[in-house]
């Protein structure tokens, strides 16, 4: 079976969230027990949480990691679009000026794709890094597709008559 698609399929990729969490203990030479003391996640969760034992891991306790480190919570878990595609970079060895020069799009784009609302030329690059990486679109469409602003259906009111009794 191919790693990517056994991945892909997932709910919650712990071998990004080991990897994730691994990095602050590397690069800021921490222990584990000091990781867990500085985002308030009792040290066996954490434990757990690297070792694979712990499937589920509570949303409080993914929020609590992800604020440490600085990223969403989509992030950690593998489901945001920038994730899944510096995962691809690592599984196949690329950089990400590698891969903007592969799929013809801008390195900034493929820096920023976490941080963008998406416009339907955005679709056309995500098919383009998907090729390139050799996986399929839709887990990079539906990641992309995540950040675009909630729709409206509702009534449309004005803000004077929303304050009207």
């Amino acid at each position: 079976m191919d790693p990517h698609v056994e991945w892909a399929r997932d709910p919650v990729p712990l071998k990004w969230i080991t990897h994730v969490l691994l990095l602050p203990i590397s690069l800021l030479q921490i222990t584990r027990y000091k990781l867990a003391k500085l985002t308030g996640v009792p040290y066996t969760t954490l434990i757990k949480i690297l070792d694979g034992t712990t499937k589920n891991p509570q949303i409080e306790t993914l929020s609590s990691l992800a604020d440490f480190l600085g990223v969403t919570v989509d992030y950690l878990l593998g489901n945001s679009i920038g994730s899944i595609i510096e995962f691809e970079l690592q599984m196949n060895g690329l950089s990400a000026e590698e891969l903007a020069k592969k799929a013809g799009v801008s390195l900034h784009f493929i820096l920023n794709v976490d941080n963008i609302i998406p416009e339907a030329g955005d679709y056309v690059a995500i098919e383009k890094i998907a090729k390139a990486l050799g996986i399929r679109p839709s887990s990079l469409r539906s990641a992309l597709a995540r950040q675009e602003p909630p729709a409206y259906d509702g009534p449309s009111v004005a803000p004077e008559e929303a304050l009207v009794d």
